[in-house]
């Protein structure tokens, strides 16, 4: 009997390395310690590595990739990037430098430095010729244009109101002009007529080629883990065309998510945009014969794409490199902590938020206590969203690389990997909205390792923290000296009111979990005294499959003497009534009580510095709690439970 076999197809691989091919090489490696014979097809632009063999095939057979192959920019646009970030970097240096210094003090000499100040403070006739010719050189220059600006304005101002009307005028024909190509840019039509006409087939025409070359075998498994809805459109054609296809069972891996931003806040549980659910719909009443089986990698996705009512989708476990596994054998680590920033240098993975973290902990006092290691390449030849990215580099760069190690150049899967073991804590700062329901590589290695992060609490990340945090104080409060409890059942919106006991130090507090419809919500705890506000403390909390309550910890301040609790939506637009509220007061030591486990959360508009230096004074909690974590998660995700689930 011929060996199966396992084919993977990825187009978006084009090399060794990137999360991409690591995802591909833990799934082949599972396949084939599962028995099957493994091949991998990619990107025609992968390049082979005569130091790099791997022990299955590789088909370079796709042109374009998941995100299309980027063209290279012109050389004019080249230049001008290039021109632009030496002037930011001119700029900054600048600006911290000596003559920058110098600048920002002229208004402090215009406004001390005048001919009855030089001379009381001169101490001699020399002193005082130099700082009359301080005075010239700064005043008279600034008094002569500012005088001259006054003149213009005072000329111009008659005409104010004409010239306003001319450059609207102005503004009206340019508009006028050019309204055709907003209409065209409006609607998208370049970008649909390239996907449609150009990709899709190509996808189609390409899987066609890879199936010329290794032909089809009865009981074949091929695996497709990364897949738009053009793709998903022009593999219906191909297996249409294509009847030995019907010999495999394909596998089909979304892990974008459906809906947007905007159809969450408007509630909606399908897409505004209907060309995807209809694609699906197309497949779905197409593919009758073929064996093909849709799956996500987060139980979030999975509700989102199951919500369409076409196919079936199920949550398949995330595959981790073994090798993160042996972190979890650290018992300890020396200080200075090594901070870690991981991936492309872009604003959807946060990078720009860095110099603000970097600055705010070292004045902070902890500027000893860590190191940053931050890899900053950049995704394309031209960073996205201007030079954001760029001067955020260039600030970083400032500091001495004892203290923040700027990594320039992308990393081969070995130096990642050395990247991410290094780490003693891993910053995950990615943009909440974008990773609502959807997985990061990043976290996923992280708690895989027993390594805390730092994470926006509104998105998937939050979530895995959210479930650390609950098996963490499940733990804890059996093991709390309680001094109170208080049943208080369901509460209406608007808050409730409770008696803190003079002696407790902490409130373990369980509710039911939010609905399907508000599946992460916020927690506001005010603690008072005599009805005034002394502290207020947030928490987001998380709808967790298999979870029949949430639970949160909270300390409290030893002057209050009541606390008022409030439950509102993930916006904060609507109060929430309170299920099944329980509160256990304990009056363990206040250093003992943390609220969370294997990492910290931040909500919008908190400081994420101040979460980062938590994490750090409280290095140990975290260490401790992610490790013990790891194993849990570890036995829940896996290459080989991922193969098992494909072929069972």
């Amino acid at each position: 009997m011929a060996q199966r076999r396992f084919i993977l197809i990825d187009h978006s691989i084009r090399g060794f390395g990137g999360h991409h091919y690591e995802y591909a090489v833990h799934v082949l490696a599972a396949a084939r310690d599962a028995g099957f014979e493994t091949i991998l097809a990619v990107n025609r632009a992968f390049t082979a590595d005569s130091g790099h063999v791997e022990p299955w095939k590789i088909v370079p057979v796709y042109e374009h990739g998941f995100w299309r192959n980027i063209a290279s920019p012109p050389k004019h646009a080249i230049h001008k990037d290039g021109w632009r970030r030496r002037y930011f970097e001119w700029k900054l240096r600048f600006k911290h430098g000596k003559y920058g210094q110098m600048l920002a003090m002229i208004p402090l000499y215009r406004q001390y430095y005048t001919p009855r100040t030089i001379q009381a403070e001169a101490k001699s006739k020399l002193q005082l010729v130099f700082m009359l010719l301080g005075l010239l050189l700064i005043k008279w220059p600034y008094n002569v244009l500012a005088s001259t600006v006054y003149l213009l304005r005072v000329i111009l101002d008659p005409f104010e109101e004409y010239l306003k009307r001319i450059g609207a005028a102005i503004w009206h024909l340019i508009q006028m002009i050019f309204y055709p190509v907003r209409i065209v840019r409006h609607l998208n039509l370049f970008e649909r007529i390239a996907k449609r006409s150009s990709t899709a087939s190509e996808f189609s025409r390409d899987t066609a080629d890879l199936f010329r070359r290794i032909g089809f075998q009865k009981g074949d498994v091929v695996f497709i883990p990364t897949l738009s809805d053009h793709d998903l459109s022009s593999l219906q054609s191909f297996l249409a065309s294509e009847p030995a296809a019907h010999q495999a069972s394909w596998h089909l891996l979304f892990r974008r998510d459906l809906l947007t931003t905007d159809d969450r806040k408007a509630g909606a549980t399908l897409p505004s945009n209907p060309s995807a659910v209809q694609t699906f719909q197309r497949f779905h009443q197409a593919a009758n014969g073929t064996d093909v089986r849709f799956y996500t990698d987060t139980d979030r996705l999975t509700h989102e794409y199951n919500a369409m009512g076409t196919s079936r989708f199920r949550t398949l476990p995330i595959p981790i490199n073994p090798r993160l596994t042996e972190q979890l054998n650290r018992h300890g680590a020396a200080r200075p902590l090594r901070i870690v920033y991981c991936g492309d240098a872009r604003m959807e993975k946060g990078y720009h938020l860095l110099p603000d973290l970097v600055r705010d902990l070292h004045r902070n006092g902890h500027a000893d206590d860590v190191v940053f290691r931050i890899q900053s390449n950049f995704a394309h030849a031209r960073p996205q969203d201007g030079t954001i990215e760029h001067l955020a580099r260039t600030e970083l760069q400032l500091y001495p690389a004892r203290r923040v190690e700027v990594i320039p150049t992308p990393l081969n899967s070995e130096q990642y990997h050395e990247l991410v073991a290094s780490a003693d804590i891993l910053l995950v700062l990615y943009d909440a909205d974008n990773y609502y329901a959807r997985s990061s590589g990043v976290l996923v290695e992280a708690l895989a390792a027993g390594i805390p992060v730092l994470t926006p609490a509104a998105s998937w990340m939050g979530q895995q923290i959210a479930e650390a945090t609950y098996d963490y104080l499940s733990d804890r409060i059996r093991q709390s000296k309680l001094v109170a409890r208080e049943q208080l059942g369901n509460a209406t919106p608007g808050g409730m009111t409770i008696k803190k006991p003079w002696d407790a130090t902490g409130v373990f507090i369980r509710l039911r979990p939010p609905t399907d419809e508000s599946p992460q919500v916020i927690l506001d705890i005010e603690q008072r005294r005599s009805g005034a506000t002394r502290v207020v403390a947030s928490s987001m909390l998380h709808r967790v499959a298999g979870r029949a309550d949430c639970l949160a910890l909270f300390r409290l301040d030893a002057a209050s003497d009541e606390i008022q609790l409030r439950l509102t939506t993930a916006d904060r637009q609507t109060e929430l009534p309170m299920r099944g509220l329980e509160l256990a007061f304990t009056s363990d030591s206040p250093e003992s009580l943390h609220g969370d486990a294997a990492g910290r959360t931040y909500l919008p508009g908190e400081s994420i510095s101040d979460h980062l230096k938590h994490l750090v004074e409280h290095y140990e909690h975290y260490r401790d709690t992610a490790q013990s974590f790891a194993r849990i998660w570890n036995a829940r995700h896996s290459a080989a439970r991922l193969v098992q689930e494909l072929v069972s």
